[in-house]
């Protein structure tokens, strides 16, 4: 098949889609300038030769966008209430280390070397509400004894762990809205400013910016110091 090629909507970077057969292969690629040229490649359902593969620029659509405010995740509570019992949560059975990078968030830079992701917030483990929804024969669809793979609730059944990017960026966002609450008038520009200066540095950061932790960490200090700062 063809090779598919469009900009990107969001970027306006230039996508080329190939698919590529089963088996080991090669894919070459040129432009018409005659010069070297430098592509970055991702594949999915396989994986690249070890000399070839790279951890790095792993931010995808929209979090690379200029404008855009990208957020990582750090473990920061592995406690659970289960069957009136306390437990330490163990995904994929690999203990947590509370203050490390999360094992989802994807690191940076993006393709253009701006710094993504921007901040680094708590995003594994909450306590989220446990949706009591009924499929069509009114089985719970969370009942974790018909589906296996769905989310198991507390001691209470009123609660359920819940955690990825998605978890960290709405509490950036709470955190923002908090800045707005006491100065309206900042700028786009100036809440970034904001993350940026005053993100917290430790052992897991190591020196930054850097990309897997961009600017720093979003905690409880890097937000005091905020709020005071505006």
């Amino acid at each position: 098949m063809a090779p598919r090629a469009f900009a990107n909507p969001l970027t306006k970077e230039a996508v080329g889609v190939v698919k590529i057969p089963k088996g080991r292969g090669s894919l070459a690629l040129y432009d018409g300038s005659g010069q070297q040229v430098k592509a970055d490649a991702y594949i999915a359902g396989g994986r690249f030769s070890p000399d070839m593969a790279s951890p790095a620029k792993q931010i995808g659509t929209p979090g690379t966008m200029s404008n855009a405010i990208t957020v990582g995740s750090y473990d920061w509570n592995r406690s659970f209430n289960y069957q009136g019992r306390p437990v330490q949560v163990t995904p994929q059975g690999k203990p947590l280390t509370i203050g490390a990078l999360s094992s989802y968030s994807n690191p940076g830079f993006s393709r253009n070397g701006a710094v993504k992701p921007e901040i680094v917030a708590p995003g594994e483990f909450y306590y989220a509400p446990y949706a009591k929804l009924l499929d069509h024969n009114g089985v719970h669809i969370y009942n974790p004894k018909t589906n296996p793979t769905g989310h198991i609730p507390d001691t209470s059944g009123n609660y359920m762990l819940f955690n990825g990017t998605s978890a960290a960026t709405p509490y950036t966002a709470g955190i923002i809205a908090l800045i707005f609450q006491k100065r309206p008038t900042l700028t786009l520009g100036q809440i970034r400013e904001l993350l940026k200066k005053y993100a917290s540095q430790d052992s897991f950061t190591a020196a930054l910016p850097n990309p897997a932790w961009g600017y720093g960490k979003l905690d409880i200090a890097a937000v005091r110091r905020i709020l005071s700062a505006i």
